[in-house]
Order: structure tokens, then sequence, then C-alpha cells
């Protein structure tokens, strides 16, 4: 499999790109990701550590806290940030995460 069809595989990943890629630069908590997307936090989990090892998000530790962010140095940022606000931007700035 190509990076391309690990990058654009499925609708959890698609809802990572919304809540990562798009308006918002926050940092996010697993519990937060899973409130936000409405997945299981296995999912969520999961897909968190296959972005992660496509070093498209960042992870960061804080206690018994894990924290993600969007790796804004990643070659693809720019394009995704891109996609994501063509594609869903307005809505997102309609409610605020």
């Amino acid at each position: 499999m190509n990076i391309l069809s690990k990058i654009l595989s499925s609708r959890v990943r698609a809802e990572y790109f919304k809540i990562f890629f798009g308006i918002h630069s926050n940092e996010f908590h697993l519990r937060e990701i899973e409130r936000i997307s409405g997945f299981a936090i296995g999912t969520v989990r999961q897909e968190a550590k296959k972005l992660e090892q496509l070093e498209l998000i960042i992870k960061r530790a804080d206690g018994n806290r894990t924290y993600y962010k969007a790796n804004r140095n990643h070659p693809l940022f720019p394009a995704l940030h891109n996609l994501v606000l063509q594609t869903s931007g307005w809505l997102m700035s309609l409610k605020k995460i």
C-alpha cells in the first residue's frame, strides 16, 4: 500500500483531518478526539497511532495523558489544510471545536 492510499483511507481519518488540519490548531487529548469525532476510544487510539507513524501528527505526554497536534512541519500539511478548508471549512467556522 502506498502513502497516498494510507493517507486517504477511512472515515475516521477524514474526521482526524477535520480536527487537526482545519481552522483550529489546538492540541487534543484522546478523549477529546473521541468526543468530537463520535468514534470509540479504541478506534481513536488506533488512528492516532497510524497518523503518528506517518508523522502527520505529533504526540506529547503530560502525566497520564497523551496529547496530539498536527505536525505543521510535515510537507503535506499545507495540502491537507487546504483540502479540509475546501471540503468542510465553512462548517467548522460555524462550530467551535
